[in-house]
């Protein structure tokens, strides 16, 4: 029997196995292009085979899913549900929801059942809002329905990136050569927040990378007990090839501070590892309006 509605998302929202195979969640592969060849993520490469292949100086960079592969994966989701309902990374920040408005425009009349959201996110911050229509969804309310609400939803996620160095997102022309450089300097560790789904840099942390990320967690627990607007359901820690410790480190200070009822740790997907760089941070939660 068809499900009335499936959700499904690109690789990118760093959703883990457990949580995909919960709420039946179909993924969109991305690609990672390397010399020795093109890797699915997630299903192929791992973020830690990204930082391996880079540490050996090796190039590397993540493709969005081309206008063919959105057709295959859309024409194989429609033999299994009525509604499909698919979230992407932010346009601003990818091609994925452009390739997949253009799969729906040549599918023609085979995709009046799909839509496509912009997250305006990346990461969890996608991720959180795929567990959100996978909840809209099991309430039986209708794919328009579920949109209107999500494009509501939305705003209130918080997605923030604590970056090591500069590297990775110069490379891919995220940010330009004079902050590369000034960051490089003076040891500055930039935290980018994503706004109407542009990476926007919120503040920056000089000095000693580990210190800059107790420091990063610490302002988010600071904001946390002054605002009555935190959801105190979740938050998530994402990292890109960390180490154990330091994540540990973070996920007891949130612990400690009972703001969150739970603390969740994920590692980033290939293709956000890529460009991000290693032991990028990222924390991510849901304001209540």
């Amino acid at each position: 029997m068809k499900k009335k509605i499936q959700i499904t998302a690109d690789c990118t929202s760093d959703l883990s196995d457990e949580l995909l195979k919960q709420y039946g969640i179909g993924t969109l592969p991305f690609s990672i292009i390397t010399e020795r060849g093109c890797f699915l993520d997630r299903e192929e490469i791992t973020a830690n085979n990204v930082f391996e292949h880079m540490s050996s100086g090796g190039s590397i960079r993540s493709e969005a899913p081309s206008v063919d592969d959105c057709i295959r994966f859309f024409t194989e989701h429609l033999e299994e549900a009525d509604n499909i309902i698919h979230i992407c990374m932010s346009s601003e920040i990818s091609r994925s929801y452009r390739n997949c408005c253009e799969a729906l425009r040549i599918m023609g009349d085979n995709a009046r059942n799909i839509r496509i959201f912009d997250s305006k996110h990346l990461s969890m911050g996608t991720g959180y809002i795929v567990i959100k229509a996978c909840s809209l969804a099991e309430c039986c309310s209708s794919p328009d329905k579920i949109i209107t609400d999500l494009t509501e939803y939305r705003s209130k996620v918080v997605t923030q990136f604590l970056i090591r160095d500069l590297d990775n997102l110069r490379r891919n022309g995220r940010v330009g050569s004079i902050t590369y450089k000034l960051c490089s300097l003076f040891s500055i560790h930039p935290v980018f927040e994503l706004r109407h789904g542009r990476m926007t840099t919120k503040k920056f942390y000089k000095g000693d990378h580990q210190n800059a990320e107790l420091r990063f967690v610490n302002s988010i627990i600071r904001k946390a007990r002054k605002s009555q607007n935190i959801d105190p359901e979740s938050v998530f820690i994402i990292h890109a090839g960390c180490l154990f410790r330091e994540m540990d480190t973070m996920q007891k200070r949130f612990e400690k501070s009972e703001l969150f009822d739970k603390v969740c740790v994920a590692e980033s997907s290939a293709a956000v590892s890529c460009n991000c760089g290693p032991q990028s941070v990222g924390v991510v939660y849901v304001k209540k309006q």
